[in-house]
């Protein structure tokens, strides 16, 4: 990045965590780290000085080398939680530099060049404000901003309008796309959590493929597993079936000992093995983060998944108008990508990558698995 003025990093974690069972936010622990921890890793590399607004565990906060913040400097338990704005604008009185970056404690995976492109964007325009956006909406709560505008966040607060949204609105800010929801994915609840904490669990990145049946998932699998290869890289896939997976056949030994009441059965010669596990209950469906740990991910790069659409991972649909059905990226925010031979009905903001080029495939997800 080129030379450029000084920014102070804020992160809110100002919040009652109500929807965490009153937990503080920031201090979740999250893959032997608390929350906060993994927003300073990625962010303190971008800016100059780092601010933490805080409501409460103001000690813990200040052992980790920043200076702390609160909504308000009173003992009022209400008036200690007085919101994001108010959180802002206490954080900006004691920063020293020109510009601000403002972020939420909760979102782990923030973008590594949040503040390259709201810097650019800002300095592209003549606004006051530059906000991220996701691809689908604003997210307030990521922007970068001149110090000037605490003036405008001290006018709504003497209003008693202390909603971000609004005051965001009214200063039409310069919008940013980074067309991406999984860096600003936010953890509110401890099942989202336990959920993050399984895919973190899992040192190989991993990538999903959903589409209609028809579409060509398989064949462009087959296809991405070759290229892979020839690269140097180490690829597993996992494949979602209806169907019941049984590869063994009556009379042979395999077969007749698994039904003799083996749990599990572990086939070997000297070109490979295969381990054929019964599932000790009856589930509605398989469950993608209990495989992906039975992997062995020393010997892997990269983890192809094709089916599992209602599992949190990544994923690339692949899209043919000509089935009839409708797309899956309207509805699914994880979805990163439409692979497709046409551009009819893709949302405008969705990266839309061309299904006849596989190496237009590789290169999009050769640069998006180094930040999943």
């Amino acid at each position: 990045m080129k030379s450029r003025a000084k920014v102070t990093g804020i992160i809110l974690a100002g919040g009652r965590g109500s929807r965490m069972g009153g937990a503080d936010k920031g201090l979740v622990k999250l893959q032997q780290k608390v929350m906060i921890e993994h927003v300073i890793e990625r962010l303190s590399p971008q800016v100059d000085e780092i601010i933490i607004s805080a409501n409460r565990n103001q000690v813990q906060y200040e052992s980790m080398g920043y200076a702390v913040t609160s909504d308000n400097q009173n003992d009022d338990e209400e008036d200690k939680f007085a919101g994001p704005l108010a959180g802002i604008a206490s954080a900006i009185k004691i920063s020293t530099t020109p510009l601000i970056l403002v972020t939420p404690c909760d979102t782990p995976f923030i973008p590594t060049n949040l503040l390259e492109m709201l810097y650019t964007a800002l300095e592209e325009s003549s606004n006051s404000i530059a906000v991220a956006h996701d691809g689908e909406r604003i997210q307030p709560l990521f922007f970068l901003a001149k110090r000037e505008i605490i003036n405008s966040i001290q006018d709504r607060l003497s209003q008693q309008q202390p909603r971000v949204y609004r005051w965001m609105e009214s200063l039409n800010p310069t919008v940013v796309h980074f067309s991406s929801l999984l860096p600003f994915s936010n953890i509110n609840t401890k099942e989202e959590r336990d959920r993050v904490e399984d895919r973190l669990q899992s040192s190989t990145p991993v990538i999903g493929f959903a589409g209609w049946s028809g579409s060509g998932k398989t064949t462009l699998l087959i296809e991405l597993i070759q290229a892979f290869k020839q690269r140097g890289v180490r690829v597993a896939a996992i494949k979602h079936t209806h169907h019941d997976v049984n590869f063994d056949q009556p009379g042979k030994d395999s077969y007749e000992l698994r039904k003799a009441g083996a749990e599990q059965m572990l086939v070997a010669s000297s070109k490979r093995w295969m381990l054929i596990n019964e599932n000790s209950e009856t589930l509605a469906d398989a469950k993608l983060t209990p495989l992906i740990h039975k992997l062995d991910h020393k010997n892997l790069d990269l983890i192809l998944v094709e089916g599992f659409k209602h599992e949190p991972i990544p994923r690339i649909e692949i899209y043919r108008s000509e089935l009839g059905k409708p797309p899956l990226h309207h509805k699914d925010d994880y979805i990163i990508a439409v692979a497709t031979p046409n551009s009819e009905d893709i949302a405008p903001q969705i990266p839309r990558l061309d299904l006849n080029n596989l190496d237009e495939i590789i290169n999009f997800i050769s640069a998006k698995i180094t930040n999943i």
